[in-house]
């Protein structure tokens, strides 16, 4: 297995084109006792820590698989590559590209949950408000529950910065609606994430959407203040996910089966929490430094890796009121469950001694 063989973002556009180095021939199943390869776009963030973790441990190898992770900051470039096979699984929210290719008879599913609730009820994405804004939009005695809404509050806030990706949309608006605001009535900025602190602490924005370790970071610094967060306006809610591609859904299914074993082996290694073996694992892998990773909240599904339905219903509903998505995917045309049943089974069969 092919250890800091991470490809970035470059050589994943070019796969577009299709051949060995982005799944193609080179993804066909192993012969001769060689590893299956499985072919990963995956985005280098805290919220898919068990995907990474899985292939710093040497998960993924103890399952007889070579994986190979390809990163990319974005969903949509990798879906017509998921969708034609060159890649075998990609890690996403459920973009709206991605849920009308299924509409339109795509062989990709998705399998298995990643981000859910914050390990110990911390809550790892939330709106910040800039410094000193939160006492003229809400009362100190009321800044949390259903209720706590001030007329002050549109007003005073304008101007957010929130990621484009349309989940992120979906979720600034529910956060924002619990404070008597509507995204679409506000003057949203494009501010690169990198350049998001200094725009609180001047004022260039009023508030943003701040996941982690970009929230704690912020925190940190002293640039903002949370307004209200993910776990309060959507509570429970596991916003990304894996897809299958055609090949492990179909052809090589024991692949996609053995690749899940080994993310579950993944989970319940991340249960533990912040040991100091997985916060430097992850912080090797994702690339971030270890003192932040300690202080972050870690955003992870619990160990069974399923989705919650409810929520995966709202966006869809939000995403075709907005004519993002065509119309609403039925959950059996986008979750796959037989594949993470199985694993489960693999997995308790070990435990069984079977």
């Amino acid at each position: 297995m092919r250890r800091g063989g991470v490809l970035r973002l470059g050589v994943a556009l070019a796969c577009l084109g299709g051949g060995p180095a982005c799944g193609g021939p080179g993804a066909s199943p192993a012969t001769d006792g060689a590893p299956d390869r499985v072919v990963v776009v995956a985005q280098p963030y805290l919220t898919y820590g068990a995907l990474w973790l899985a292939e710093t441990e040497g998960l993924f190898e103890r399952r007889g698989l070579d994986v190979e992770l390809m990163r990319m900051a974005g969903t949509e470039p990798a879906v017509p590559l998921l969708v034609r096979g060159d890649v075998d699984v990609l890690t996403a929210h459920p973009a709206p590209g991605l849920l009308n290719a299924i509409l339109r008879g795509a062989r990709v599913r998705m399998v298995a949950a990643a981000g859910g609730e914050g390990i110990g009820g911390c809550s790892y994405l939330a709106v910040l408000a800039r410094p000193g804004l939160l006492p003229h939009i809400e009362p100190a005695d009321s800044r949390s529950g259903e209720g706590s809404r001030s007329s002050s509050a549109p007003a005073a806030v304008s101007r957010v910065s929130v990621n484009r990706q349309a989940v992120m949309r979906y979720v600034a608006d529910r956060i924002l609606a619990r404070r008597g605001l509507d995204l679409d009535d506000l003057h949203i900025v494009d501010v690169p994430p990198a350049a998001r602190i200094e725009a609180l602490r001047t004022g260039a924005i009023d508030a943003t959407l701040a996941g982690e370790p970009f929230l704690t970071r912020t925190l940190t610094a002293g640039a903002g203040e949370v307004w209200s967060t993910l776990d309060e306006a959507l509570p429970g809610s596991r916003l990304s996910f894996l897809f299958f591609g055609p090949r492990l859904l179909d052809a090589d299914r024991d692949v996609g089966e053995r690749f899940l074993a080994a993310y579950l082996e993944a989970l319940d290694q991340l249960a533990a929490g912040k040991t100091p073996r997985n916060r430097d694992r992850l912080a090797q892998a994702i690339e971030e430094d270890a003192e932040v990773l300690g202080q972050a909240c870690w955003p992870f599904a619990d160990a069974d890796g399923r989705p919650e339905p409810d929520m995966l219903m709202d966006f869809q509903t939000w995403a075709v009121e907005r004519g993002l998505l065509d119309e609403i995917v039925p959950l059996e045309r986008l979750w796959d469950d037989s594949l993470l049943t199985r694993a489960h089974a693999i997995l308790d069969g070990q435990a069984g001694g079977g």
